[in-house]
């Protein structure tokens, strides 16, 4: 038999890409766990970046279980929020009105019943909104690192209450780390150096290159099955391994046992490739046309360019020949 509610807890989720919609689905298949526990997750917003979804009244009602999956087909389809109009008892707002409303919510809940925003998006621009949030109550979980990757000051207004900000899955998969870098440093232990393989996603595309993948082929798979950030060049250009040391350092930095974050990124692609639009794998595949269907992303004495076999070999031979002249 189920347990008596205590504890109503309602969300806004702001980001509907892969992180988000699975933890809609979730949410909603957790339902008779939650009942078990006493705990009633009601989802009263879902925001991409366009607009927003919010419940008619976000104080007793939030969106029902089958609008919410009918959402995650819908965005999964690439379709936007609005495609969903006529299926429920909700308002849609477009931005900027959109921020005004998870503001209004924020004002209205944070004090009261409490709200969790949760930021599943891969953007900068929610910062502002999540010290808002946070500034009227609300706590924050973040599996987006950008918010807390800016400014220095905007990290400490995030994490002025520790309390009401959880963002563990953005460094080490949901491993731990970020609580124990805290209570080493709260305990006066000074922390002088962190070890780790810091990318999973470069594990898996390093690993696939030594079976003798072909690049291209190993990031689009890797893109495919979820592993890599919205834009892949986040993850091969060092940029998604740099927010985390930001992180870990930042929290070191607010104990007074750091003296600054200072890092050096170098990217695996080649520099122009990080030139190009957001699907830069579109290019790859300009490349593969112009230099053959062969031609990929190679890696050679820590050096990487996107040309043909025979141009590689070719400028291996040359260097052999200038280290080991006749």
């Amino acid at each position: 038999m189920p347990t008596a509610v205590k504890s109503v807890l309602p969300v806004v989720l702001l980001g509907c890409g892969g992180v988000g919609r699975y933890l809609l689905r979730h949410i909603v298949s957790c339902r008779p766990l939650h009942a078990n526990q006493g705990v009633a997750i009601r989802v009263v917003g879902v925001a991409d970046s366009s607009s927003l979804l919010v419940a008619d009244d976000v104080n007793s009602s939030g969106l029902d279980d089958a609008l919410l999956t009918h959402l995650c087909a819908a965005k999964s389809a690439g379709s936007p929020l609005s495609s969903l109009l006529g299926q429920g008892n909700y308002q849609l707002f477009r931005n900027p009105e959109a921020r005004s409303k998870v503001i209004d919510a924020a004002t209205m809940l944070g004090r009261t019943t409490g709200l969790v925003l949760v930021d599943c998006s891969a953007t900068y621009d929610t910062v502002n909104l999540m010290k808002d949030a946070v500034g009227h109550g609300c706590c924050i979980v973040l599996a987006n690192k950008k918010p807390l990757t800016g400014a220095y000051e905007d990290f400490q207004k995030l994490v002025s209450n520790f309390r009401q900000i959880r963002f563990e899955s953005t460094v080490g998969a949901g491993l731990p780390v970020i609580a124990s870098v805290t209570r080493i440093v709260a305990s006066g232990d000074p922390i002088s150096r962190i070890v780790g393989s810091l990318s999973g996603t470069l594990g898996y595309v390093m690993s696939e290159l030594e079976d003798g993948k072909r690049f291209s082929e190993v990031v689009k798979t890797a893109k495919s099955l979820g592993f890599t950030e919205p834009d892949p060049r986040d993850d091969l250009g060092g940029m998604d391994v740099a927010r985390k040391v930001a992180e870990t350092g930042n929290r070191d930095e607010l104990h007074g046992s750091h003296t600054g974050t200072r890092i050096c990124v170098h990217s695996l692609p080649p520099g122009n490739m990080q030139m190009q639009p957001l699907h830069f794998l579109q290019y790859c595949g300009s490349c593969n046309r112009a230099l053959g269907p062969e031609a990929d992303i190679y890696i050679y004495k820590g050096e990487s360019a996107f040309c043909s076999p025979e141009c590689r070999e070719k400028g291996m031979m040359v260097d052999h020949a200038q280290r080991n002249p006749s």
